[in-house]
C-alpha cells in the first residue's frame, strides 16, 4: 500500500512538473502545431479557440498529425532525460513514464 501511494505521489509530481514545462516550452503543442502549419503561436491559439479543438485534433484535421506526434514525443523524451540528468527523477522512474 505504501509503495502504491509513493508511486502515485511521484507520478503526480512528475506530471505536474511536465504540464507546467509544456505550457512554456518551445516544443509544446502550440509551438509544434504552429511550426508545422507555418503560422505564429498566437494564430495557432486563435484557431484552437475558434474551432474549440486541441492542438492534436487540429493537427489531424490539417493533415500534420504524424509530424506533430513525432515532435511532441521527442520533446517529452528530451524533458524526461533532462530531469534524470538533473537528479529530479531516477532512470527507473523515467522508464516507467
Amino acid at each position: 500500500m505504501k509503495k502504491t501511494i509513493l508511486v502515485l505521489a511521484v507520478a503526480v509530481m512528475v506530471f505536474g512538473t511536465m504540464s507546467v514545462a509544456f505550457a512554456d516550452a518551445s516544443w509544446g503543442p502550440a509551438a509544434i502545431f504552429a511550426g508545422e502549419k507555418g503560422i505564429s503561436e498566437a494564430d495557432a491559439y486563435e484557431l484552437k479557440v475558434e474551432k474549440d479543438m486541441t492542438f492534436g485534433e487540429l493537427a489531424k484535421e490539417e493533415g500534420v498529425y504524424e509530424a506533430f506526434q513525432t515532435a511532441a514525443l521527442a520533446g517529452k523524451q528530451s524533458m524526461i532525460a533532462k530531469m534524470v540528468d538533473a537528479g529530479e527523477i531516477s532512470e527507473e522512474e523515467a522508464s516507467s513514464i
